[in-house]
């Protein structure tokens, strides 16, 4: 959509003087510039389908009522026109309460929904100190839409409550997830847990040290994964302040973290 406005330089008079040559030459950077993350993500799409079937087999069919799936990863026209989705049936849930201070989860429900449907945990992004349930209400509706069950969740932020509190309520989130399944529609056997950023590290924390057979996955977007190395290299201050969001989060440094676990300091994981 921002492409319009990359070309107005070439409109009128751009050959005219050395300044509308400049305008131009910024004009066809700024389209590269738009175009770059489409260029890129090509030559992905061509392999996708073959590695996912080859990762996790054949899509089962669509189940009853559901919307389309994709017809291809990457489709032109859907990033023109964006896609639409029914509304699904959206429900507030208390899923844990620490000191009279109750955490809730937004559950999104396929349309005509008439057996258990496969779920995704959305846990939002934010630092781990901002942020909530409402955070991808597109995206829920879009999965929603597709046959699956999802639970966006809110969740305890730093520094008030450091690590592992958030960690904790994505675990509670799933014990009431399977433990109220069957009135919740959802097929407990089968959670996917879906982050981005902080939201994405809590996924994949949570996915790769819990025990519970119900989780079958992990979808974690642009996620930091080496907390150590990310204090050690923060980016701009000006932009993200890395080491302060990094201590409020653990409640203290990466370095101090290791040294209580080695150390033998209590740390649950």
């Amino acid at each position: 959509m921002f492409i319009p406005f990359a070309l107005l330089p070439f409109w009128s008079g751009w050959r005219h003087t050395w300044r509308g040559r400049i305008g131009a030459i910024l004009g066809l950077v700024a389209i590269a510039l738009y175009l770059s993350p489409l260029l890129r993500a090509f030559p992905i799409t061509l392999h996708l389908p073959e590695q996912l079937v080859n990762a996790f087999g054949q899509i089962a069919s669509k189940p009853p009522g559901s919307a389309s799936h994709r017809t291809a990863p990457l489709v032109l026209e859907d990033l023109l026109r964006g896609i639409s989705s029914p509304e699904a049936t959206v429900s507030s849930h208390t899923y844990v309460t620490h000191n009279r201070y109750t955490l809730s989860l937004d559950l999104y429900h396929p349309p005509q929904q008439k057996e258990p449907a496969p779920g995704v945990v959305v846990i939002h992004g934010g630092s781990w100190n901002s942020g909530d349930a409402q955070q991808l209400t597109a995206l829920n509706h879009y999965l929603a839409a597709r046959g699956y069950v999802v639970a966006a969740i809110n969740y305890r932020f730093a520094p008030k409550w450091p690590f592992p509190a958030a960690l904790e309520d994505v675990r509670a989130a799933v014990t009431f997830l399977t433990e109220n399944a069957a009135t919740l529609g959802l097929d407990a056997e089968r959670l996917v847990l879906l982050g981005r950023s902080a939201g994405g590290q809590l996924a994949l924390l949570a996915g790769y040290t819990t025990e519970k057979n119900s989780i079958r996955g992990v979808v974690a977007f642009y996620a930091p994964t080496d907390l150590q190395y990310s204090f050690d290299h923060p980016g701009d201050p000006f932009v993200i302040n890395t080491r302060k969001i990094l201590q409020d989060y653990l409640d203290g440094t990466p370095h101090q973290i290791e040294e209580a676990y080695v150390a033998g300091s209590p740390i649950t994981l």
